[in-house]
């Protein structure tokens, strides 16, 4: 979140608060359409005119999506991008700009989280392209911070659609740069985009079967966001921290060591609850979603299934809350996922009449995504 034009939304990482006022919607674009005639240079006036429009709908779309509605979010950093299109053309910008390709990363970070693969991986492809002509290899050795969250952005999108190869070449390129970026004589106690570069490749090869591999990178990432985020400074807990649990939690679940995976998983609970009380978010919130489902996954995995089955329904709850069909007509993945977790719990107590509806809602989900 480094960008001087526009702070990043990252995937699994928080929204950085900006509580300001802001321009009613339905004005924003009035001033911009008149003075907006892409044939014509810009007076100083229109220029400072549609910058501060820029700046109005950048506050807007954030504040849109910490109150939970990502659609208005998406428009209108839309609404944004085409003012700073019109700011700086290709003509006079031929290697485009750093406010532009934040621009375009902003919303593939938005349509990544909200599950349009499609419309993410265009403005993700753009962002790099640029930031690789603003920041190429002859003057810039170690490479660039926007250039390497670029790279880790489209290794993400890669992943989750099931290109593994593809995910990991993204992934190595940008863990190498913030290596380079972040050395440890600079950075003793790391760096937030290293842990978070260690953090994807260890997810990827855990992913790939590859443990061995997985819980290297992951135990740095974990070890780094420990320094970083000190009880001390931290009392209840940092989001990164809790991911960083989650994730451990989830490979000794997977290599079949419950106890190990029961002690991370309920660190990261416990963390999420208290960064995410039901009086700031009466809704939930989607890490604390994740947190009850990895819960209820791994006793489910030990047998008991009345433990898990809670965790299963409060996050149910919380997801079909966050993500309501007046909103989200085809769903959203993390509702499908929760559906799809209830069904296989109530499959495995032999409960087939419940489980079925469950997953056929998940199933219908999935397609329609």
């Amino acid at each position: 979140m480094r960008d001087p034009a526009a702070s990043r939304i990252c995937s699994g990482r928080v929204l950085v608060a900006l509580a300001l006022l802001i321009v009613p919607a339905a004005g924003l674009l009035s001033t911009a359409a008149r003075a907006d005639d892409p044939r014509k240079p810009l007076t100083t006036e229109q220029r400072q005119d549609l910058e501060s429009q820029a700046a109005e709908l950048k506050r807007a779309g954030y504040q849109a999506y910490q109150r939970g509605d990502p659609t208005t979010a998406i428009e209108r950093f839309r609404q944004r991008l085409q003012i700073v299109e019109r700011l700086y053309p290709k003509d006079d910008y031929p290697h485009g700009r750093p406010e532009l390709a934040a621009c375009l990363s902003v919303l593939g970070d938005l349509l990544l989280v909200e599950g349009d693969y499609g419309a993410a991986r265009g403005y993700y492809e753009r962002a790099l392209a640029m930031y690789q002509a603003l920041y190429p290899k002859d003057g810039y050795a170690r490479g660039h911070p926007d250039l390497a969250e670029s790279l880790n952005s489209l290794g993400s999108l890669l992943r989750a659609q099931g290109d593994d190869g593809g995910a990991r070449g993204y992934y190595e390129r940008a863990l190498a740069m913030r290596e380079a970026l972040y050395s440890k004589d600079t950075y003793p106690h790391g760096h937030p985009d290293l842990a978070e570069s260690l953090n994807s490749l260890g997810m990827l090869l855990q992913d790939q079967r590859d443990y061995v591999g997985a819980r290297g990178y992951l135990e740095r990432a974990l070890a780094t966001r420990e320094a970083l985020y000190p009880r001390g400074r931290y009392p209840q807990g940092h989001p990164e921290l809790a991911t960083s649990l989650n994730n451990l939690g989830s490979l000794l679940q997977a290599q079949g060591d419950y106890v190990g995976a029961r002690e991370y998983f309920e660190r990261a609970l416990a963390m999420d609850e208290a960064l995410y009380p039901k009086e700031g978010y009466p809704q939930g919130h989607p890490d604390l979603a994740k947190s009850l489902n990895n819960m209820g996954s791994l006793l489910q995995d030990q047998g008991d299934y009345g433990g898990a089955r809670g965790y299963h329904e409060r996050a149910l709850a919380i997801d079909e809350a966050l993500y309501p069909k007046d909103r989200y007509p085809q769903g959203h993945p993390d509702l499908a996922t929760s559906l799809d977790n209830l069904g296989v719990l109530l499959h495995d107590q032999g409960d087939y009449v419940g489980a079925r509806g469950y997953l056929e809602r998940a199933l219908a989900m999935k397609a329609g995504l």
